[in-house]
């Protein structure tokens, strides 16, 4: 669903801080599915944390209608959180079962942690704990504690961003050609002139609020190069030069 120009059906992906076997600190990149019955980890990642591995039997797990074959079933214990909007976090620890998740997620935290922690997620697809209060007469409420922001549509690992370049570019009517075509591009004719764009849906201005703040997802390195060379930064006008 789409409001507005908004996705409001974005799945909700975090980035965790998980802790290694030399309790390390590394960064997880997690989608939170209540759909999926257990907590998964990447096989390659959990090897990377470096995680002792405890043999739990057997499993047949299926993926979008695939059936994979059964296979010995192997967990882990991963100490982990989740930064919420204020700064606190949530705790994701728990075992993890080892699959191949094929490099698309380190972590899916699926409906056990789910079914044990009272939550709900808003059109602005951000997850809230909840914790219960009890008045005075009795009644029992849910209050929210903990807000968690999932991240953006185009935010996510290196495949999703290029993607999501890919999609701005074609709706701009800009051609896209790899670094390997642009070198075969200059050793054949050398007069070629190549412009490099830095592409962003983010419009002119908006990097500040209305103070005059600088947003918090922009460095504010980037506003001073813009203050400072103010003219070289103006929309475009015209065409570019032959």
């Amino acid at each position: 669903m789409k409001k507005n120009g908004d996705e409001n059906s974005d799945l909700l992906r975090f980035y965790a801080n998980v802790k290694t076997s030399r309790s390390k600190t590394r960064s997880a990149y997690t989608l939170m599915d209540p759909g999926t019955s257990h907590c998964y980890i990447d096989s390659t990642y959990a090897k990377q944390l470096g995680l002792p591995l405890c043999h739990a039997g057997r499993m047949s797990v299926i993926t979008a209608g695939t059936k994979h074959p059964t296979s010995k079933r192997y967990q882990v214990w991963l100490e982990g959180n989740i930064r919420g909007i204020a700064g606190n976090y949530a705790a994701i620890t728990g075992w993890y079962t080892l699959f191949d998740l094929k490099g698309a997620y380190d972590l899916i935290v699926g409906k056990n942690w789910h079914s044990t922690t009272r939550h709900m997620v808003d059109s602005g697809n951000v997850l809230h704990l909840l914790d219960k209060e009890r008045s005075a007469d009795e009644h029992v409420a849910f209050v929210p504690k903990l807000a968690l922001k999932a991240l953006r549509p185009h935010q996510g690992r290196y495949r999703e961003v290029h993607n999501h370049w890919r999609s701005v570019a074609h709706a701009a009517s800009i051609n896209l050609i790899s670094a390997q075509e642009t070198g075969r591009s200059r050793s054949k004719a050398s007069k070629d002139r190549i412009f490099v764009f830095d592409m962003r849906e983010r419009k002119l201005g908006e990097e500040f609020g209305e103070d005059e703040s600088v947003l918090a997802d922009l460095g504010k390195w980037r506003v001073q190069i813009r203050r400072e060379f103010d003219d070289l930064f103006q929309p475009p006008n015209g065409v570019p030069p032959p």
